[in-house]
């Protein structure tokens, strides 16, 4: 692979294929790269795991999906998109990130990650999540606030977890242990969702760490009769398509415009141009739909509260 027929190749190299926030991704790349005949975008989807048992039934399985991590060894790029999540922040012995030892030379941005001495893209997880926090403590009144969390390997699960907390404390509610449930940030957040439900049968609001994990919410919602929006305020993070599809639509914490795919494309151009590029933080808020109805304004909470009757 490389260069064809003066053709540009860029290869996004994606965790896993089959979740919503990497079809928005892919969609938001292509959608840069589309109206460009001189670039093709090449995209590799694995599924790492640090199985190293040969006895494993899932050993083979799995040594073909990590498999296209080595794919530097059969293909040639002039420019990478990392879409690993955790995964991108394996190092080798000297502390470098493996996969830019790998593709040593090669343009490269990473996406939701924080990789040492490389070019990255992340959301800014904490101006949302402080919008929405911020709205159901001070202008709701809620104090019952619970949330689905993520992995304990993940940068964004733990970063909006201790978001989470800063943003109850300063708002002088202490962070409770019961209103907290740790998920796999997938769709297959039912058990989380009913053990925190069970617990807690008197809260009232939900932040659910992405889009994915406020689904399991929605079927053990679904089950006991509960509405989102109507009995327990829910909100999720990455504003992806599912979030606007699901029924009632879950309001979600995302970016206005500059979704990360989008601006990784940006920035390795840039690279590929011989530019020099930085790494950027993309602003976020919230995005309110029917599980948390919030008007989208230009004005703070803080403007809200305190509010002018002849400004109004």
């Amino acid at each position: 692979m490389g260069s064809q027929n003066n053709k540009k190749i860029i290869g996004l190299l994606l965790e896993d294929l089959f979740t919503d926030y990497a079809k928005d991704t892919i969609h938001s790349i292509t959608n840069v790269l589309g109206s460009m005949n001189d670039i093709r975008l090449v995209v590799i989807a694995g599924k790492h795991d640090e199985q190293k048992d040969p006895n494993s039934p899932e050993f083979h399985y799995k040594a073909v999906f990590n498999s296209v991590y080595s794919i530097e060894e059969a293909c040639s790029f002039d420019g990478l998109i990392l879409s690993l999540g955790s995964k991108a922040s394996i190092t080798t012995a000297g502390g470098e990130s493996v996969f830019g030892e790998r593709f040593a030379g090669v343009p490269k941005v990473y996406i939701s990650s924080v990789v040492r001495n490389e070019v990255t893209v992340n959301y800014d997880n904490e101006s949302g999540i402080r919008e929405a926090l911020d709205y159901l403590v001070k202008v709701e009144g809620f104090v019952r606030i619970g949330m689905l969390g993520g992995r304990d390997d993940n940068r964004d699960a733990i970063e909006r977890k201790q978001i989470f907390i800063k943003c109850l404390e300063e708002n002088n509610i202490k962070f409770n242990e019961l209103l907290y449930e740790k998920t796999l940030m997938s769709e297959e957040s039912e058990k989380a969702a009913e053990k925190l439900l069970d617990r807690n049968p008197d809260i009232q609001a939900i932040f659910c760490v992405n889009d994915a994990v406020a689904k399991g919410l929605y079927k053990v919602m679904k089950a006991r009769r509960l509405i989102p929006g109507r009995d327990i305020v829910v909100f999720g993070f990455d504003n992806t398509r599912m979030a606007g599809e699901m029924v009632p639509p879950l309001s979600s914490i995302g970016s206005d415009s500059d979704a990360p795919g989008h601006a990784a494309v940006e920035l390795l151009l840039k690279m590929m141009a011989g530019e020099k590029a930085e790494s950027v933080l993309i602003p976020t808020r919230l995005f309110g739909r029917e599980s948390f109805r919030y008007e989208m304004h230009d004005f703070k909470t803080r403007e809200m509260i305190d509010y002018d009757d002849k400004f109004i």
